[in-house]
């Protein structure tokens, strides 16, 4: 693989045969970005690209046509057919995903934002979870299926919980979605971080997010809101404030995530801006990572959360509150 610096593009060009010159280039200047890029590189296709996409978004041709035309002038050589192909939904025969959810949180998904989206999550709370900076477990575990690392481990007696899967470099520890560490995924992952201990009335939670060691490298610490086996959690954002004006999409500065999925092994939701205030969400278990991160040292932002346990929370309740 060839990488170059050549031009602002931020972008890698594969043969679908595998055959030919692989070409990164690197013009992105960002984490993120580069990671997308060697994702490609590993042959991971574009998750809005999956041959399912259509249970989990909905695309707006109108819009990328739009997006292409304002931004053309940033794409020298770049043709809107070949803009479009970005977003062009794969068949089974192109697209394998090994049995791997649909993840909005995937390195591999663009973001969306404006008044006309290109695309639209189907659960509207994803919104900025999508674009992410970050190299999810999911792009991980296709990794790790893709090219048959976990052969490695066959045979192996090792039991991840939370649907972690073991390390092909040393079989006798996991790989664990995001929230959860130990050598088996059971643990909340050491050094920051609390258990904060739901009760069934409201509890608060503030937290000031900035980078306390590197600016540019992404610090993340792990709480975990906590009730009874049994339980549900129920969580609800009172205050959101940003040191300066910065774009939200994608929460690529600094954000929290929020895990009340069923399935631990896709990314939470992610909130990162004043109008994510008021969301509530409802977990499915009596357990919720909640993570925070930043990559600057003075762009922090301030959180504000409430939470308690319930033994369920009733449709008509929630219908009453809307």
């Amino acid at each position: 693989m060839l990488v170059t610096d050549e031009g602002t593009q931020c972008l890698y060009k594969r043969n679908r045969t595998g055959r030919g010159m692989k070409i990164m280039y690197v013009g992105c200047g960002y984490f993120g970005g580069a990671a997308h890029e060697v994702g490609h590189s590993l042959w991971l296709d574009h998750t809005h690209n999956r041959h399912d996409r259509d249970k989990h978004l909905d695309v707006n041709d109108k819009s990328i046509e739009q997006e292409y035309y304002r931004l053309s002038h940033k794409l020298p050589g770049v043709s809107l057919q070949v803009y479009k192909e970005q977003y062009k939904k794969l068949t089974t025969s192109e697209n394998k995903n090994y049995d791997i959810p649909y993840d909005y949180g995937s390195i591999m998904h663009y973001g969306s934002s404006g008044p006309n989206p290109t695309m639209t999550p189907k659960d509207r709370k994803y919104h900025k979870t999508m674009g992410s900076p970050l190299i999810s477990f999911t792009d991980l575990a296709m990794v790790n299926k893709h090219h048959n690392c976990e052969d490695s481990c066959r045979g192996k007696p090792t039991e991840c919980a939370n649907r972690g899967f073991p390390n092909p470099n040393n079989c006798d520890i996991c790989v664990c979605p995001s929230g959860y560490g130990g050598d088996r995924c059971e643990d909340k992952p050491d050094k920051c971080g609390k258990v904060l201990n739901a009760t069934e009335k409201w509890q608060t939670v503030a937290r000031e997010i900035y980078n306390k060691k590197v600016h540019g490298d992404y610090f993340k610490c792990t709480n975990w809101i906590k009730g009874p086996k049994g339980t549900k959690i129920e969580v609800q954002i009172l205050e959101v404030s940003r040191a300066s004006e910065w774009y939200p999409q994608g929460c690529v500065i600094a954000g929290i995530e929020l895990k009340t999925n069923a399935d631990q092994r896709l990314t939470g939701y992610r909130f990162c801006s004043e109008d994510d205030v008021k969301t509530e969400l409802k977990s499915e278990s009596n357990l919720v990572p909640f993570i925070t991160y930043s990559m600057h040292t003075t762009n922090w932002l301030k959180v504000k959360l409430r939470y308690r346990y319930g033994r369920s929370f009733s449709l008509d309740c929630e219908l009453l509150q809307m």
